[in-house]
């Protein structure tokens, strides 16, 4: 049995960026194999990444890495349907997962000790782990098997986001000022220069 699974999130359409955030390129790759190889440095258990759109342009990007893909065709229906698509196919895949850990392909700054953490937390007693950044919460974020049924019913422009809201009382918190830098706009994919990390999987 999986214990935990890893499932990062790259099918948005970059709309205020009007380009691909997930083929930026970043530190002598893309920031979708970045997030990737964060996930894997990581060392929780398998690796989903869940595309949606420009999905053909993708796998290249991921080649050479050891990760699982599934298509979120309703991608243009917000961030519920990736969450729901690729909690799907880990159930799918993996039967039986006791925790998911939900990352983005936007957050370059994030290192493989910071899911390791949310990943203790789910699998040692925690429903609920999450990044603490800027006064508040959100992902990555960890979920254990009991909190799989909320995250299937979000609908819509719903993220994990609502869940993290409903149960504040209830999440682990891991401290994570990095969660606070994400890529969404122009003026963010000119500043990635300036950010450099190294995922050797104790970072």
């Amino acid at each position: 049995m999986v214990k935990a699974a890893v499932v990062v999130l790259a099918a948005g359409g970059s709309t205020r960026l009007g380009r691909p955030k997930q083929l930026l390129p970043y530190r002598g790759t893309t920031l979708l194999a970045h997030a990737a190889g964060t996930a894997l440095a990581a060392r929780i258990g398998p690796v989903l990444v869940v595309l949606g759109a420009d999905a053909d342009q993708m796998p290249g990007a991921l080649a050479g890495l050891d990760v699982h893909t599934v298509v979120n065709a309703a991608w243009r229906s917000g961030m519920a349907a990736s969450v729901c698509t690729g909690l799907a196919a880990v159930e799918q895949r993996w039967p039986g997962t006791l925790a998911v850990v939900l990352a983005t392909c936007d957050q370059p700054l994030i290192q493989p000790k910071t899911l390791r953490a949310l990943a203790v937390h789910v699998t040692g007693g925690a429903t609920i782990a999450a990044c603490g950044y800027g006064g508040a919460v959100g992902v990555p974020a960890a979920f254990a098997r009991t909190r799989f049924g909320e995250l299937l019913a979000l609908r819509g422009e719903e993220g994990a986001r609502r869940i993290l809201l409903t149960h504040a009382t209830e999440i682990a918190v891991v401290d994570c000022p990095e969660a606070a830098v994400d890529v969404d706009t122009e003026a963010d994919a000119r500043g990635l220069d300036r950010f450099g990390v190294r995922n050797d999987g104790d970072s």
